[in-house]
């Protein structure tokens, strides 16, 4: 999976090795719906959505990692 969408946000797969960077970027929070933050995982706010261009940014992150990941 390499991402999805809760209302109006959206949540991308970037891993665990830029899970920290990632959060430091701004509109950006962990996603938690449990109480545990599922790391690996961001909560792009939708303030950080205001264009293409950066939906765009952010879905490149997401899917360059996933190409990552072994076949299952």
């Amino acid at each position: 999976m390499v991402c999805g969408i809760i209302k109006e946000d959206l949540i991308v797969r970037v891993g665990v090795d830029k899970y920290a960077e990632m959060l430091k970027m701004p509109h950006t929070r962990e996603f938690d719906l449990t109480g545990r933050p599922m790391k690996g995982w961001v909560m792009v706010l939708s303030a950080a959505l205001d264009s293409d261009e950066a939906l765009n940014d952010w879905m490149q992150r997401a899917v360059s990692f996933v190409r990552t990941l072994p076949p299952k």
